[in-house]
């Protein structure tokens, strides 16, 4: 997939989507609380600042999580060019499932990465725990 720079709705797209990974890094539970943990703020000329409520911050509250995602196990692996890639094992509404934030991962969840992980490969495991990879199936059954 291209990405158009000073489209629309990829821009959009992709604002959206560094907000997200920003507040799940933070651990913030919507865009506001990220904006007061960061010290953000909106003023204007005669009026007191007040928290981020434009489309932008409706769309993310309608999509955020409801509450932090906290990584069960975390890795980090090798991607065909040599590029690494964070995997992290969440808790889902649906069990424990991996997340991968290569860009195959954008559009099938289960990218090439965490089929590795999952079936205990670890020819590209580039982070130093090759035996959370063999604790991993387990995990993932009884999800």
């Amino acid at each position: 997939m291209t990405f158009r720079h000073h489209d629309a709705g990829e821009d959009a797209y992709a604002c959206a989507e560094i907000a997200l990974a920003v507040m799940r890094e933070a651990g913030a539970p919507d865009i506001a609380s990220l904006a007061r943990r960061m010290n953000l703020t909106r003023e204007r000329a005669g009026q007191e600042a007040r928290s981020p409520d434009g489309i932008a911050a409706r769309a993310l509250r309608g999509v955020a999580p409801s509450r932090p995602r906290v990584p069960l196990l975390h890795f980090v692996v090798r991607g065909s060019s040599g590029t690494p890639y964070d995997v992290r094992l969440v808790e889902t509404r649906d069990g424990p499932r991996l997340r991968c934030t290569c860009a195959g991962a954008r559009f099938r969840p289960d990218c090439r990465h965490v089929r590795a992980l999952a079936n205990g490969e670890i020819d590209a495991l580039l982070s130093d725990n090759p035996g959370d990879v063999a604790a991993l199936a387990g995990l993932l059954q009884t999800g």
